[in-house]
């Protein structure tokens, strides 16, 4: 098994970042949710109540500040542009505010590729691909079945980082939502909540904190 992408999310519910190297610590991967959309009544909102998020692209820059792009080409850098953008993508007024972003027993999320083809077979109308998951780290699995559900309880080797697999990735109505690279489709979410108890994926606590890149060994250690 191995590394098969990177993904940071820098504002909650928004589309994210493939990476090449990450470092993992206690909160996950530095900068991912660290960011989160509020609505014009105070509230952080997210991609069930506010679907057009899940179709922004949010970047970090090298200076630590986050980018937005929406589908139309519309890219703002500077606090007042991002506001401006995102209201316009979500139709109300909202704006980005600082967020808390993990519970250290869900730092990080794993899923197998295994379990995305085991979903497509199940599905072959439907598309079927990461962006709706929205993993830190896609583990490259041969088979098909859903392996990662077995690693629970157990520490798992992940580049320099070992991480204890906590629990299942209990699921909502944002994996139907559309993406920059898939339509919404109900038929998801119907089917993981009665196939699979409404679990796809794993989540993870950061035991040894360590750099990791696309392509390292993923070792389960028991």
């Amino acid at each position: 098994m191995n590394v098969a992408e990177l993904w940071r999310y820098p504002v909650k519910s928004a589309g994210g970042e493939r990476l090449t190297t990450a470092v993992l610590g206690a909160h996950g991967i530095a900068g991912d949710r660290a960011l989160a959309v509020r609505d014009e009544d105070g509230e952080i909102t997210w991609a069930g109540e506010t679907p057009p998020l899940m179709r922004l692209q949010a970047a970090t820059l090298p200076d630590g500040s986050v980018w937005l792009a929406t589908p139309a080409g519309g890219v703002a850098f500077s606090g007042p542009d991002r506001h401006r953008l995102l209201t316009e993508a979500a139709g109300r007024p909202v704006s980005l505010v600082d967020y808390q972003p993990h519970r250290i027993e869900a730092a990080v999320h794993l899923l197998s590729t295994a379990s995305l083809r085991s979903l497509a077979s199940a599905l072959p109308e439907v598309s079927i691909e990461v962006t709706r998951f929205r993993p830190n780290i896609l583990v490259d699995v041969p088979g098909d079945g859903f392996p990662e559900q077995g690693w629970i309880g157990s520490r798992v080797q992940v580049g320099a980082a070992v991480l204890r697999v906590t629990e299942g990735c209990v699921r909502c109505v944002m994996i139907n939502q559309a993406t920059l690279r898939s339509e919404l489709d109900k038929r998801v979410l119907r089917w993981v909540a009665q196939n699979q108890r409404n679990v796809f994926g794993v989540y993870a606590a950061v035991e040894t904190p360590g750099a990791v890149a696309v392509g390292d060994a993923v070792s389960l250690l028991g």
